[in-house]
């Protein structure tokens, strides 16, 4: 045990926290060898799923990207996936954009893209207007964009001169923000296919959340980081970022993650505001500022659900928060007691989450009756340690529109991404 620790602590000093990780994970997985097989990898509760199905790509990995976008098709037998080497890099290596029919067991290509990373993907959806079309952002020339693309010709529709966070559900408004400053402070959820130009600048005055008109393209800026910084650090002492926007289903609302960072602090990394605004730019208020958020879902115009941790005593939570006034209900259940990415599952007031990596190293689903305030776990999945940093793989449960089944991104064997579909039980 006193050599292992001597080869971490010289291995942090040479390799970095990164590298770090990955020699943790070495060890990890060579001690626990004998147990780590594909059958005592994934635990599945069958009296709430009624089947697995597992789609992969030898010596690819495979994700479908973040849980807040529509991946699974209006028809629900195909879900849009990104498809990368094995030791491939942001900002140099393409993505293969595509979907997999999980009906017929087949992968198909679409295009690719430069745009990418390892959490949020390209924020690949399909149209809810054109279910024939599909929106994934991209960089050519230097610029970033957003296509939308017919998945049987294969050829570009639109072509938005900006990358786009969000579109709002009539696919009038998209709304971005600074994907390349997102990176360099939040390194897997930006871009980083060029530098920052803003990076020796704390509060860039022309920098924050921006609406676009998807047929003119043109932009608006809803709010600046210069305007959000004044609440709280008016002498511009901290570096100021944007993320987690999310349109609301009417397409009235925005909501986002205003976060400050503390360049010299050791204790404290960041801090967050959960922010809302109307896409005109008018009625800014925020709903939280005392807590550090983390997660989100829209339940209605009117409240939006919400993992965080409360500061200083760092206890985790989800709540439930008025959005007219900031008003908030706390969601007590011993299942819920860490961060996870919640999403709405069906109209009847259930939801589905996940967990970040156990002692164990497995994440589990959890789903949950809002009503009756009941709480199961569904399944269980190994988080291969060797995928760290920026490139671990969370599950980020995402809902075919059937409510019927649920999308997993899992690195639960082969130290490969792969995206594990659940068919529940019932219905919603």
């Amino acid at each position: 045990m006193d050599i292992e620790k001597g080869i971490k602590k010289a291995a942090k000093k040479i390799v970095g926290e990164d590298g770090t990780q990955y020699i943790k994970g070495i060890f990890y997985i060579a001690k626990h060898r004998g147990y780590l097989n594909s059958e005592n990898c994934m635990e599945i509760h069958t009296e709430y799923v009624e089947d697995v199905q597992v789609l992969e790509l030898e010596k690819k990995h495979v994700f479908g990207g973040y849980y807040d976008v529509p991946l699974f098709s209006e028809t629900d037998h195909r879900i849009l996936v990104h498809v990368i080497r094995q030791h491939a890099v942001t900002g140099k290596d393409a993505a293969e954009i595509g979907f997999f029919d999980y009906q017929e067991n087949r992968f198909e290509k679409i295009t690719e893209t430069l745009a990418w990373n390892w959490q949020q993907g390209s924020r690949l959806r399909w149209s809810l207007e054109d279910p024939s079309c599909i929106y994934v952002n991209k960089f050519d020339c230097g610029k970033y964009y957003c296509s939308k693309i017919d998945i049987c010709s294969k050829e570009e529709k639109r072509r938005i001169p900006q990358a786009l966070y969000d579109i709002s559900r009539d696919e009038k408004i998209g709304i971005t923000c600074d994907f390349v400053r997102l990176q360099k402070y939040r390194p897997g959820y930006g871009y980083s296919n060029i530098t920052d130009p803003s990076e020796k600048v704390n509060v860039p005055s022309d920098s924050g959340v921006s609406a676009v008109d998807m047929n003119s393209g043109e932009e608006r800026l809803l709010i600046s980081l210069e305007k959000l910084a004044k609440s709280n650090d008016p002498e511009g002492k901290y570096i100021h970022y944007i993320n987690h926007i999310s349109i609301s289903p009417s397409g009235e609302k925005v909501m986002f993650f205003h976060i400050f960072t503390y360049p010299k602090s050791a204790n404290i990394y960041w801090k967050t505001q959960l922010c809302v605004i109307d896409v005109e730019g008018n009625n800014f208020h925020i709903l939280e500022n005392d807590a550090n958020v983390s997660h989100y879902t829209w339940i209605s115009d009117f409240r939006i659900l919400i993992t965080g941790i409360t500061r200083p005593d760092n206890t985790y939570f989800y709540r439930v928060y008025d959005v007219e006034n900031g008003d908030y209900e706390e969601i007590s259940d011993s299942l819920l007691c860490q961060d996870g990415h919640p999403s709405m599952l069906g109209k009847e007031g259930w939801m589905v989450t996940d967990t970040y990596p156990d002692k164990s190293k497995f994440q589990h689903v959890i789903q949950y009756d809002m009503k009756n305030k009941i709480g199961m776990e569904i399944a269980s999945l190994f988080s291969d340690p060797r995928m760290s940093g920026e490139r671990r793989c969370d599950l980020h449960p995402k809902v075919s529109p059937s409510c019927k089944r649920i999308a997993l991104d899992s690195t639960y064997t082969d130290k490969r991404r792969k995206v594990v579909i659940l068919k529940l039980k019932g219905s919603r």
